[in-house]
């Protein structure tokens, strides 16, 4: 997480709590294998927006217009 702003919260947890996570947002996760044994990830790529008690307010992702941002 260090390459990204320190505003952003990186949860972390048990792979049933993960797998929790991803479908109470309703997002996508899937590890992909690449050389030498090694994996990345093909995921959501949406920014959630919650209010002060926890709430969704909403969402942004990388199609919205520039504006919306």
């Amino acid at each position: 997480m260090a390459a990204f702003d320190q505003r952003i919260l990186a949860l972390r947890g048990s792979r049933e709590q993960t797998d929790a996570v991803v479908k109470a947002f309703a997002a996508y996760a899937r590890k992909v294998p690449v050389e030498g044994g090694q994996y990345t990830m093909d995921h959501t790529a949406v920014v959630y927006l919650m209010d002060a008690e926890g709430r969704l307010i909403g969402t942004l992702d990388m199609h919205e217009p520039r504006e919306t941002r």
